[in-house]
């Protein structure tokens, strides 16, 4: 028997309306839930985030224009010149937790290479004891540049205590913040990251 015209187009149409429904749902639902999962829950991220330091959402934008060299009473540009900046910031005298955070800097920019120029890495001081500190370390830290800041600036580094260790992009944006005696492997692996997609710096 000969299969009916009418029913046979009626199921392609039926057929391509399936296959358009189809692809909306595949683009367009994983978009729709994602704006539900941000407006609801403000603290989701998605999934397979590779960041490993931990993302200062919104960056605060600093003003390092207080920070005074403590060697050459040069001021600090809030961009470093346009450089990268790894930062840790002592509120007096620089101890354990202090030096661990030295060191992870310093592994972190050497391991960079080619690319260890685009960063700076800077020691942000408070009160006039961390020049003891600042005699004892700074022959074992070549290229560490220690600056002096007010107080009142060192508390817009959230959670600056210990061996805290932050980000600063070419803008003067605090974006990233690392913790611990292995944040060495963790800086390195979000800087080759941020320098291969940035220009700056």
């Amino acid at each position: 028997m000969t299969p009916d015209p009418a029913r046979v187009a009626r199921k392609r149409v039926w057929r391509a309306r399936a296959i358009l429904i189809g692809l909306f749902a595949l683009f367009f639902v994983p978009i729709v839930v994602s704006m539900v999962l941000v407006i609801s829950k403000p603290g989701w991220t998605p999934f397979g985030s590779i960041n490993k330091g931990e993302l200062i959402q919104p960056p605060i934008e600093l003003s390092l224009a207080g920070a005074v060299g403590m060697e050459d009473g040069q001021p600090l540009s809030r961009s470093a010149d346009g450089h990268w900046m790894f930062a840790h910031v002592s509120m007096g005298e620089c101890g354990e937790a202090c030096e661990r955070a030295l060191v992870a800097m310093r592994q972190a920019r050497l391991a960079l290479g080619k690319d260890a120029d685009r960063v700076e890495r800077v020691w942000l001081m408070t009160g006039d004891p961390t020049r003891v500190s600042m005699s004892r370390l700074l022959p074992a830290f070549p290229g560490l540049k220690p600056y002096g800041i007010a107080a009142s600036a060192a508390r817009r580094f959230p959670r600056a205590s210990g061996d805290a260790i932050f980000v600063i992009d070419p803008a003067g944006l605090l974006i990233l913040r690392y913790e611990g005696a292995e944040s060495a492997s963790d800086i390195l692996k979000d800087m080759k990251r941020l320098l291969k997609i940035s220009k700056q710096g």
